[in-house]
């Protein structure tokens, strides 16, 4: 899914390239991604849990969700 100026790169920096699209200033729009962020590291492994997988399944997949490239700037 292209996201920002910077098509289908995951990382913050592209997603708010693409912030007015949602009538949003860039603070407005790092502000909505950082508590996405921080959401998504605290419950992502009790959801899951919930879900059925497993400790070693939640650890096996522990990079998929946030990783460190997320927060990287763009390299144009």
């Amino acid at each position: 899914m292209a996201c920002g100026t910077f098509s289908r790169s995951a990382k913050k920096a592209n997603l708010l390239t693409g912030c007015e699209r949602f009538l949003l200033s860039k603070e407005e729009a790092e502000i909505i991604i950082d508590n996405m962020v921080k959401t998504v590291q605290s419950e992502r492994n009790n959801s899951l849990r919930r879900a059925g997988f497993s400790e070693r399944d939640c650890a096996a997949i522990s990079s998929a969700f946030i990783y460190d490239g997320f927060f990287y700037d763009i390299a144009e």
